[in-house]
């Protein structure tokens, strides 16, 4: 990828190949967020502090008689809910860092670097030999140039005292090594300043980044090079035969489960067919018995309760 680089009078000075994997990477705004989340809760002092109970001084001595005063019980000044006792469930210095893995924390800077440059807010000057050294010289050249908020990155071994001087009590500016380019200081300032020298400190920094896995033996890799081939993957035959056993005797236990269930169901509807004859014959015989029986006939003198 070509990109113009620029003298400090902001003209075209020539050309330079930017890393693809470094500044044309995916746009992973959740990675950025994480990795801010994670810079913000590392620089955490963690340094609040309350007192608990057994931490607060004063007299150990009950307030007033249990019985007898006509208020509540109390067994000490220093109680969580007297003024000036304790604080129940109250911060504690602690340390707020958590682990963040590396390659997580190098594609949130790559993204970032992306996102700048996509954006038209990456510049590369020919070197850090600036014309000002002065900061109403260098708060001169911002105007002429819009810029509010820039951030300048300086190769680990620059060390200009004069450069530094003239930009530090200009705000929304700062200077920053290659090593310690970080997400939070990318997205703070709007700008993004680099040299020669410290972009291909950055690649070189960067330069192993890889977000996409190994294509060693991917599809494209294969057809541009024929000879390179694909691992082949062997079993071992004890545990073929393991699973060509596992396999029939799961056949075997469906068909006997299949079996059963059949037997069951054929059980199951005799017991109703035997069930359905029994009640039949049941309530023909009753009715015979019913038509056997002679009705007797009641007399008048019977029907008034008068005995034969």
């Amino acid at each position: 990828m070509d990109f113009e680089f620029k003298d400090w009078d902001w003209k075209s000075a020539g050309k330079v190949t930017l890393a693809e994997n470094i500044f044309d990477a995916p746009l992973r705004k959740d990675i950025i967020a994480r990795v801010i989340k994670w810079q913000r809760a590392k620089s955490r002092a963690g340094t609040h502090s309350t007192k608990t109970f057994s931490m607060v001084s004063g007299t150990t001595r009950k307030p007033w008689a249990q019985k007898e005063t006509g208020r509540a019980r109390q067994g000490s000044l220093r109680a969580p809910h007297f003024r000036g006792g304790a604080i129940v469930f109250g911060p504690h210095p602690r340390d707020y860092e958590y682990k963040l893995n590396k390659k997580v924390r190098t594609l949130g800077c790559v993204s970032s670097l992306t996102f700048k440059l996509k954006e038209g807010l990456f510049d590369v000057v020919k070197n850090f030999d600036a014309p000002f050294t002065k900061t109403s010289a260098f708060d001169d050249w911002m105007k002429e140039r819009g810029f509010k908020s820039v951030l300048f990155v300086l190769d680990d071994k620059l060390n200009d005292e004069a450069f530094f001087r003239c930009i530090r009590n200009v705000p929304y500016c700062d200077v920053i090594p290659v090593r310690g380019l970080n997400v939070l200081d990318i997205v703070k300032h709007k700008n993004i300043v680099c040299d020669l020298e410290s972009l291909k400190a950055i690649e070189e920094r960067f330069g192993s980044a890889s977000f996409k896995g190994d294509e060693k033996f991917s599809e494209k890799a294969l057809k541009e090079n024929a000879s390179l081939k694909a691992p082949k993957v062997t079993k071992d035959p004890k545990a073929v035969k393991v699973e060509k056993v596992v396999e029939d005797t799961s056949i075997k236990t469906s068909e006997i489960a299949a079996k059963k269930s059949f037997e069951d169901v054929s059980l199951q509807a005799d017991e109703i067919a035997v069930k359905k004859k029994s009640g039949d014959a049941s309530i023909k015989s009753d009715d015979k018995k019913r038509a056997k029986k002679p009705v007797a006939k009641k007399t008048a003198l019977e029907g008034q309760g008068v005995g034969k």
